[in-house]
């Protein structure tokens, strides 16, 4: 659902992102980058279907647990409210500067570089 929800790791490693997925995934499993990035694509993915699965589930469960009018709305609003934080959060990771120009300003060499941190 959301191929480009991983943004490019050399980026956010350039920002010291050390919970990064990918960078996590890379050292924890002892993977190459290209590993890492289909392993962090791959959780993401299913993470987004499972949230389309159970948002197509939400009107039964609401009339099973008998909510009223006003209830569901609640719940509907809450779940509109929760794609559109994913939606946010998927455009902020792809759009803004931090990741499009963090290879231009930050070097590898410069302070708080991830690879750095942690030992290869």
């Amino acid at each position: 659902m959301l191929p480009d929800s991983v943004p490019p790791a050399t980026t956010t490693s350039q920002r010291s992102l050390a919970s990064h997925l990918v960078l996590v995934i890379e050292h924890a499993q002892h993977r190459t980058r290209e590993e890492a990035v289909a392993s962090a694509r791959q959780e993401v993915d299913q993470r987004a279907g499972r949230f389309q699965e159970l948002d197509r589930q939400v009107p039964t469960m609401c009339e099973q647990l008998g909510l009223t009018d006003r209830e569901r709305a609640a719940v509907d609003t809450y779940m509109q409210i929760m794609g559109a934080w994913m939606s946010g959060y998927h455009a902020w990771q792809t759009q803004t500067r931090r990741y499009t120009t963090a290879p231009h300003i930050l070097p590898n060499t410069g302070p708080g570089y991830f690879d750095r941190l942690l030992p290869v």
